[in-house]
């Protein structure tokens, strides 16, 4: 199973061709990227999508359910685009490097991204950070779909996985000079240094 196939089995899904609620994730989204998920409210979201609240409500659910459905489509774009880039890498640590690689552009140039790190810092790092919240383990699922090699123990990968999730949560919201990582190269040249001797722990076994 793909990493973007772990993020769709794990979602609850809208009807197929569903366009309304998808154009109302859409509108909800769009106000997440210009005021954050706190100062977004449902009579905004509403007035954005051009429906009444009723409406909102009916099709999209509470703002918690809008706010977890914007978020699960943005991670399943994420992977899928993941997906496709490293599917015909032989090796997981080359599976590792591109996608460390392809997840930091992400970062730096997704506007949701942005926004959560300029608006609500404590939300994305506690999505990331806390194992027992979905988004973490929707996160950790997919990862370990894409670092999937059947030379590795699946406990040993899941341990691997979890490390790096951390990592980037740390740099995600305290980015350092120290490690820059403003270029693709810059990215690649990290992952080689300091992801790939993880794969390589992990290819002994789990702790």
């Amino acid at each position: 199973m793909t990493g973007a196939d772990v993020v769709a089995s794990k979602v609850s899904r809208p009807r197929d061709g569903d366009a309304e609620r998808n154009r109302l994730l859409d509108a909800a989204r769009a106000e997440f990227c210009r005021h954050g998920l706190r100062q977004s409210s449902i009579a905004a979201i509403a007035k954005r999508g051009a429906v009444s609240q009723p409406t909102l409500y009916r099709r999209c659910g509470t703002k918690d359910e809008i706010v977890s459905a914007v978020i699960t489509r943005e991670v399943l774009q994420a992977f899928t685009r993941l997906e496709a880039a490293t599917k015909d890498l032989a090796t997981a640590e080359e599976r590792m490097v591109e996608a460390w690689v392809l997840g930091v552009r992400e970062s730096r140039t997704n506007e949701l991204v942005r926004a959560l790190r300029d608006f609500d810092p404590d939300a994305l790092t506690s999505g990331m950070m806390r194992s027992e919240d979905g988004q973490h383990r929707l996160v950790r699922s997919a990862i370990v779909g894409i670092f999937h090699d059947s030379t590795i123990d699946e406990t040993a990968g899941e341990q691997a996985v979890e490390i790096v999730i951390r990592i980037i949560a740390t740099l995600l919201m305290a980015p350092t000079p120290v490690l820059p990582l403003d270029t693709d190269d810059e990215s690649r040249a990290f992952a080689e240094r300091y992801l790939v001797p993880i794969v390589g722990a992990a290819r002994k076994g789990p702790l």
